[in-house]
């Protein structure tokens, strides 16, 4: 089996003597345990203990826990307060696991959990308060080409380009805009088997922790507003004509989307606008965490040379890319989309101390950046947009 080494691991092996409790949280089927189990194969300095909270036994061994509880666990397990590792594996399974949490960090300063959560974790559980300034999260999201093909950039927001393995850097981005880069992609040869894949992941686990969500008395919407969504990928998205599409208030579309952000399955793209009031009352675009699961939704897994949506997949693999790297290098960049009164537009625009301005096309033959823009520009085609999704 294939073993990836993820761009997050050597950030938490350097957080292994700080006091906070590490969460790895992301999309579900993107590795998280795999990881886990890899993180635990790296120590050989102190004592550890792994967890899979799937298991009915686990869950009985750590519920009603108290302090005098945990500490009988920990002796069983041979650990001093200042020398043990937990690895707790699904932890979203477990009720008041905040609450369990806090009694580690407050009473056994010396116990590091290293915890993963399905996607829904952090909202199901509200563990906001309990475990204010007391956690350290890690988002872990689908394969990059840097963890697929061990080839890093010297300098990632240079966005360098590599003559030497570009052909082959472009040729695995065309296959990450039909397939995604969930890691079982890697591991099934055929298009087939791989589609059939992810076809079982949108009808066996997508929509798992949503529909599990009391109030959620309409599946049938949720599933109609993400096909909806899959087909206005890198398009100005209005609320109020999907309310009318659906049969559903705007407020309630709003809120759906807001949801499956939450749970990982899109993320949304405003307009850069200096005055953020402003923003939040205009229209946003919306990219998904995972092109397979787009195309799964749609069930439309044709050929890139047979689709009139490969450019429009290109650019969500672009903004994919750029967010995958802002929140694992935790860098202060933000986001956005440009468009102008004249109606003068630029596809992505990545804002932190400077502004630079992308347009992504399949082929940037006679494609010119619009000089309305006010900052930097670059043209990005499939020939070269695997810079932003090393």
């Amino acid at each position: 089996m294939q073993i990836f080494k993820r761009f997050i691991e050597a950030d938490i092996l350097k957080d292994l003597n700080t006091p906070e409790i590490i969460i790895i949280n992301g999309p579900r089927r993107v590795g998280k345990t795999t990881l886990l189990k890899i993180l635990k194969t790296r120590i050989t300095d102190r004592k550890t203990a792994y967890f899979d909270f799937t298991d009915p036994a686990i869950i009985r061994l750590w519920q009603n826990f108290s302090q005098e509880k945990i500490k009988v666990v920990l002796h069983d397990l041979g650990m001093q307060n200042d020398n043990g590792l937990l690895f707790f594996d699904e932890i979203q399974y477990l009720n008041n696991i905040g609450l369990l949490f806090k009694l580690f960090y407050d009473h056994f300063p010396g116990v590091k959990i290293i915890a993963t959560g399905s996607s829904s974790f952090l909202f199901l559980h509200d563990i906001g308060d309990s475990l204010a300034g007391r956690k350290k999260i890690f988002p872990l999201y689908a394969l990059s080409l840097e963890e697929t093909t061990d080839k890093s950039p010297n300098d990632f927001w240079r966005f360098e380009e590599k003559p030497v393995l570009a052909e082959k850097l472009g040729e695995a981005l065309k296959g990450v805009l039909l397939t995604g880069s969930y890691p079982e992609m890697y591991l099934l040869e055929s298009l087939q088997d791989r589609t059939a894949k992810l076809k079982e992941i949108v009808d066996s686990y997508l929509f798992k922790d949503l529909l599990m969500l009391e109030g959620m008395k309409k599946p049938r919407i949720i599933v109609e507003l993400t096909k909806l969504l899959a087909f206005q990928i890198g398009n100005l998205v209005n609320p109020h004509e999907i309310a009318t599409q659906i049969g559903i208030s705007r407020s309630t579309v709003l809120n759906y989307i807001d949801l499956l952000e939450r749970f990982f399955i899109v993320f949304r793209v405003y307009p850069y606008d200096r005055n953020l009031r402003n923003v939040m009352k205009k229209k946003f675009k919306v990219y998904f965490y995972d092109l397979g699961i787009r195309n799964a939704v749609i069930g439309n897994f044709n050929l890139l040379d047979q689709r009139d949506d490969k450019g429009l997949l290109l650019e969500n693999a672009v903004a994919l890319g750029l967010k995958r790297r802002i929140d694992y290098e935790k860098k202060r960049y933000e986001l956005f989309y440009w468009r102008n009164y004249e109606g003068k537009e630029v596809d992505i625009v990545l804002s932190n101390d400077t502004v630079t301005g992308i347009e992504v096309a399949w082929n940037k033959k006679n494609h010119k950046f619009t000089k309305s823009f006010p900052g930097k520009g670059m043209i990005v085609d499939s020939t070269d947009a695997y810079r932003f999704y090393i």
